[in-house]
């Protein structure tokens, strides 16, 4: 007998030696689901306990563990998958998700952030949506300090006196004496772009055309804000970056 039916986000699947594995579901209610998929299940096909799939699951619960008993695939989402720089996209995506899954609930719903990145899989933008849904999320969470600093730094970025770098503790910019060395000097540009993310949806952040080097220091600053705000070390980013932009530092 089946004890609950879920509608969500498969974002991380953890393999065993026996065969079994453990499918990691972020629902369409913004909860966090673990179930166990066992081997013997010889009817379910292999591409929907995939990442990034959007599956209807049912199952039923034995000693309070959640047993996969069968899923249907709602959307494959096949063009997150069809090379490998959208896979390596899609894992970064996905660690995103995982890093965030036990934050979410019905009143702060990731969920709906990730399902419409997901159905923008016709973007040639993808990497920079991805990025930008860090910004988002933090913000949902309350935990993006620049938000709320982020008008008056862009006044002091005018200022060639004036050094903006990452914050070693916050999701934010501090304000440092020009003349001293620090790993990143804040441009005008970034501090306008990050300003788009906050406040514009996905569709418009789609259409913006941006330098290789403000992609790249996206991708950098948004990684040290979530080590920053969550302790989390993101291990997709390094390989990403060394990837797409050839950028071998250790984050």
């Amino acid at each position: 007998m089946v004890d609950c039916i879920y509608i969500g986000i498969i974002y991380k699947v953890v393999q065993y030696a026996n065969g079994n594995k453990l499918v990691h579901l972020l629902t369409k209610e913004g909860t966090n689901i673990h179930l166990l998929f066992k081997k013997r299940e010889k009817t379910q096909k292999y591409f929907d306990i995939e990442i990034g799939t959007l599956v209807e699951i049912k199952s039923i619960t034995n000693n309070a563990i959640k047993i996969f008993k069968s899923s249907s695939t709602i959307n494959l989402f096949y063009k997150w998958k069809n090379t490998a720089h959208e896979i390596l996209i899609l894992n970064y995506l996905c660690e995103i998700i995982s890093i965030f899954a036990n934050y979410s609930s019905s009143e702060n719903n990731i969920y709906k952030i990730f399902i419409e990145l997901l159905n923008m899989q016709e973007s040639n933008n993808k990497l920079l949506l991805t990025t930008s849904v860090i910004l988002k999320v933090l913000d949902l969470f309350g935990l993006l300090k620049l938000k709320h600093e982020l008008d008056n730094l862009l006044e002091l970025s005018k200022n060639k006196n004036i050094c903006i770098s990452i914050d070693e503790n916050e999701a934010t910019y501090v304000i440092r004496n020009q003349g001293v060395k620090y790993n990143t000097h804040i441009s005008t540009q970034i501090l306008k772009i990050q300003k788009m993310i906050i406040t514009q949806p996905l569709e418009f952040i789609n259409r913006i055309n941006l330098d290789t080097s403000i992609l790249k220091n996206l991708v950098y600053i948004h990684t040290i804000w979530i080590k920053n705000v969550t302790g989390k070390n993101m291990k997709t980013v390094p390989l990403l970056l060394n990837v797409f932009f050839n950028h071998s530092t250790k984050i």
